[in-house]
């Protein structure tokens, strides 16, 4: 009788156990560890062509331009155990004006800039064994918010689009209801890659307002690495600007508790033995702060505390009130190139605050208008810019001061 009752019940067991093992090994996102990216502003990324025309690198960043010539790193990763383990880059969304409508006679060098594109790969390649228009592991950037992954298949010479570990279910309005297709934004985001743990890592990097890093991941590659690996681009535009392109370093995290085994003796015995010293270890380098200055410039560090790599931004400093005149000044700086000021020429207000929902809008022209008088009585709570879909902090004055002329602020850093 016994036997009868124990048998299903050892059957239950068994069949519990391989449901949930099958369960855990089929989880995407499994890590030994927190993976974090740290990243800084002097590891940019030296790149390289047979003809120097296809890749200049400018104060404004990357520039990449349609060839048929290879375009890669001159450097290459040998391992995980490297330098760096991937790359971190930010690519410039492209000029709204159709090409065909511009008269080139019209055109002001000074103030537009060249039509750009989106449209490339970018990843790494074992240059040996990838063919010389394809990636073997890369973002594929289709328009200016949208991008597929490819992967090449191990053992073939087959390159096919991975279907996205985050957009497994098919329904995502951020994976336009697909697998294999992910929406960002190019004024918000960076994307990485990163090798860990054996597998390609695919990430969004995000900024918020208060100037803090958040990464996630969005991939783990399917297919086997086999170094060493290139960065490298295919452009498939006229022209692609990169404001940010730069190697990155990988951290692993333990959450969980770190056990130690200490052998414990009575004093003499301790006393009567010989001390045996450890053979000394290699010095552990800290992970450098997130975009460290290569400078000890207070300007550019505080530029850089307030503008990311690549990334559009306004901040303002100070509002002042003119004397015997209902008028304010706002002092602010920013990182605006003169593409997104021409863009969005006819979308620049002011936002000013009397509580946390109700504001007041003025229109205005241009920026350096803001920067001279601003009509308003009335008590102020916040103010805000905003010029396109590019805002400003909210920023709200502690203590308005009183001035007697209008004060011009010191001109900003320029793009990221």
């Amino acid at each position: 009788m016994v036997i009868k009752i124990l048998i299903p019940i050892i059957i239950i067991l068994v069949l519990f156990f391989t449901i949930y093992y099958k369960k855990s090994y089929q989880e995407h996102f499994s890590n030994f560890g927190k993976l974090e990216i740290n990243f800084n502003i002097k590891d940019s990324i030296f790149m390289i062509s047979d003809n120097l025309k296809n890749v200049t690198q400018t104060e404004r960043g990357t520039i990449f331009k349609k060839s048929k010539d290879l375009i890669h790193s001159s450097d290459l990763i040998y391992s995980e155990d490297g330098t760096f383990q991937g790359f971190i880059f930010s690519i410039k969304p492209g000029n709204k004006m159709d090409p065909g409508k511009i008269d080139p006679g019209k055109m002001d060098p000074g103030k537009m800039d060249p039509v750009l594109g989106n449209k490339m790969k970018i990843g790494f390649s074992n240059m040996l064994e990838d063919k010389k228009n394809e990636i073997g592991h890369c973002f594929n950037i289709l328009d200016e918010n949208t991008f597929e992954i490819i992967e090449r298949v191990t053992g073939t010479k087959n390159y096919v689009k991975e279907n996205i570990d985050y957009c497994l279910d098919g329904q995502l309005e951020i994976c336009y209801s697909t697998k294999n297709k992910f929406k960002f934004d190019p004024r918000k985001n960076m994307l990485a890659i990163v090798f860990n743990q054996d597998k390609v890592n695919y990430l969004i990097i995000s900024r918020n307002d208060d100037g803090g890093y958040g990464s996630m991941l969005i991939h783990k590659g399917t297919n086997a690495i086999k170094y060493p690996y290139n960065l490298k681009v295919i452009c498939h535009d006229d022209e692609v600007l990169l404001p940010t392109l730069l190697w990155a370093k990988k951290n692993i995290v333990y959450e969980s508790p770190v056990y130690w085994s200490v052998e414990t003796k009575f004093k003499d015995q301790y006393d009567k033995e010989k001390l045996e010293i450890a053979p000394g270890l290699s010095p552990v380098a800290e992970p450098p702060s997130l975009l460290e200055d290569a400078s000890n410039d207070d300007e550019k560090n505080n530029y850089y505390s307030a503008f990311a790599p690549g990334e559009s931004g306004i901040r303002i400093t100070e509002i002042s009130k003119i004397l015997n005149e209902d008028n304010i000044v706002l002092i602010f700086e920013h990182n605006l190139d003169n593409s997104d000021i021409e863009d969005n020429k006819d979308n620049l207000y002011v936002r000013i605050y009397s509580d946390e929902t109700t504001f007041n809008v003025q229109k205005f022209n241009d920026l350096d208008s803001i920067k001279r008088k601003i009509p308003f009585i009335g008590t102020i709570f916040q103010v805000q810019i905003k010029i396109g879909d590019i805002e400003s902090n909210k920023f709200i004055p502690e203590e308005i001061t009183t001035t007697t002329e209008i004060l011009i602020p010191p001109p900003s850093p320029g793009p990221s």
